[in-house]
């Protein structure tokens, strides 16, 4: 099948060269592939076209991962920084990340 042949848009293109379908392929490619990786890592997907994909290798899984949510809902992840010795605010009393992991050790063992 391919995606633009039926209309679809992809939100995230994987390279994997030419195809029979102009390159079209490698849209599914991308979205198959995402699909099975969020299935197996329980993890969200990139490309929201995995969503039905994945619901076709494990029921109820685009749900469970936040596939389908909106983007509202994205808007409240906060994602991991590593602790930086300059801060980004122009701080100095940010801590290097050798301390910190030195210091994260010693409370978690």
């Amino acid at each position: 099948m391919c995606p633009r042949q039926h209309g679809e848009q992809p939100s995230r293109l994987i390279s994997v060269g030419s195809g029979q379908c102009g390159g079209c392929e490698a849209v599914e490619v991308g979205a198959r592939v995402q699909a099975q990786e969020a299935d197996y890592f329980g993890e969200t997907p990139a490309n929201t076209l995995a969503c039905p994909i994945m619901d076709t290798i494990q029921k109820g899984s685009c749900a469970a991962y936040h596939a389908n949510a909106p983007e509202s809902y994205f808007q409240t992840i906060k994602f991991w920084k590593t602790p930086l010795a300059q801060c980004d605010d122009g701080k100095s009393d940010c801590v290097p990340f050798q301390d910190w992991v030195s210091a994260w050790t010693q409370i978690t063992g």
